[in-house]
């Protein structure tokens, strides 16, 4: 809807302040899917390491409370909403934020014209 005021708006003030809106929108939802990224790749390499990990020697005490570790480890952290919708920020996420609200832009601006 923004992106719709900038270019549709004749004062050039308030189109400088939409894009600035804009372009900040942006670079939040980029870094909480940059973070979010990162967390998943860290998350990651760190579970690959446990698993290679030579816990078949640990103690019979450390290696059970590790293998329960790893059964809740394995699956991936994801934002739910409700119980319907599942995501995970990832920069694939943001691409597809992206690309999302460039179609719905494109629609409104079909229709304005």
């Amino acid at each position: 809807m923004t992106a719709l005021k900038v270019i549709s708006d004749r004062n050039v003030v308030s189109m400088i302040g939409n894009l600035i809106y804009l372009s900040t929108m942006i670079c939040q939802i980029l870094q909480f899917c940059y973070v979010g990224n990162d967390i998943s790749y860290s998350t990651g390499k760190f579970n690959e390491m446990a698993i290679f990990s030579n816990y078949p020697e640990f103690n019979k005490t450390t290696a059970r409370a590790f293998l329960i570790y790893l059964t809740k480890v394995i699956q991936p952290a994801d934002i739910k909403v409700g119980h319907v919708f599942k995501f995970s920020l990832t920069l694939s996420t943001f691409l597809w934020i992206l690309k999302t609200s460039y179609s719905y832009f494109a629609v409104l601006n079909s229709v304005r014209s």
